[in-house]
């Protein structure tokens, strides 16, 4: 009896030994590392730790399993063994079958790409130098400001200059500049730009009266920052001589159009040949202009002989064409 009873003890130790096996080679193991990189914008059990268990499936689910939102790129957030077995919990994981082995304080990281100032001002330089229409010899980009260093998720990156409407690529300016990961909008920034052009731009040479006629001598080219001068400045001398100024103009002004305007042909007084024209019939009369024109203008002029007043075109100083 004494032997018969030993025997049945040690059948029980061998069961329990065979039982408590299998449950050891049943039981998932999640081993979560002290300190942990991620890349993507929420931590997934999987990118934290090892999980090793018989069942592939039921591993690619825990390794599934989100933890929570993950730091902002280049930070950190600490999280413990507690939360963890929190979010299994709620994802109706069955803690009795799964082993979860952490440390007491466990650092996930966020991946970052820091692209550094030097290397944004340099994109920013070479999109104004690409596009700017002014003559390179002529141009100084005196300053490129980029505000800091941008830090962004790690991933395909792109950065793309924005084009400003109404900007000529002269003076003082913020131009946009954005970036994307994986074709994903993550930032905006401003950077600041200043841009001198030196250009020759013509000048009044002597002090010029209301109404005078400009010529050759009365303006000069003198080299000037066109970033400190209006957008309708004037660089051609062709297109200031035989103008005539609409206001006085003092010396060394920088001619823009709106100072000046064609003079007129004709003037309210002017004695002018009316003339009626067709192919088989050509008649012309004195007239008296009633009202200042330019060339091609329509202007009205009395018939001095009929004192009636008709419409016509200026032709020149002394023709008004009249049509039947």
């Amino acid at each position: 009896m004494r032997c018969f009873g030993i025997r049945k003890v040690l059948l029980c130790l061998l069961a329990s030994s065979w039982l408590a096996s299998n449950a050891i080679a049943d039981m998932t193991t999640i081993t979560v590392h002290e300190n942990s990189a991620v890349k993507e914008e929420m931590i997934r059990l999987g990118s934290i730790s090892d999980i090793r268990g018989d069942d592939p499936s039921v591993n690619q689910m825990l390794k599934s399993i989100v933890i929570g939102r993950s730091p902002l790129p280049g930070k950190s957030r600490h999280i413990d063994q507690e939360y963890i077995n929190v979010r299994l919990r709620q994802n109706k994981v069955d803690l009795s079958r799964v082993s979860v082995r952490c440390p007491e304080r466990i650092k996930v990281s966020r991946d970052y790409l820091k692209i550094r100032k030097a290397e944004i001002r340099k994109v920013v330089v070479d999109y104004i130098n690409d596009r700017i229409p002014w003559d390179r010899e002529s141009v100084r980009i005196k300053r490129v400001n980029v505000p800091s260093d941008v830090v962004l998720p790690k991933g395909d990156l792109v950065y793309e200059v924005v084009p400003l409407k109404h900007w000529n690529f002269v003076g003082r300016t913020s131009i946009p500049v954005i970036f994307r990961v994986n074709q994903k909008f993550q930032k905006k920034i401003w950077v600041t730009v200043e841009v001198e052009v030196f250009t020759e731009v013509v000048v009044s040479s002597r002090p010029l009266e209301r109404f005078r006629i400009v010529s050759r001598e009365d303006v000069s080219l003198v080299r000037r920052n066109l970033a400190n001068l209006s957008k309708n400045v004037i660089n051609r001398l062709e297109d200031v001589i035989g103008k005539r100024t609409k206001r006085s103009i003092d010396t060394n002004m920088v001619m823009t159009a709106h100072m000046l305007d064609l003079p007129p042909v004709v003037k309210r007084g002017d004695l002018v040949t009316i003339l009626f024209e067709t192919p088989v019939l050509k008649v012309t009369a004195r007239g008296e202009v009633r009202k200042k024109g330019l060339k091609g203008d329509t202007v009205k002029v009395l018939n001095i002989m009929s004192r009636k007043e008709v419409y016509g075109t200026v032709l020149d100083p002394n023709t008004v064409k009249v049509e039947f």
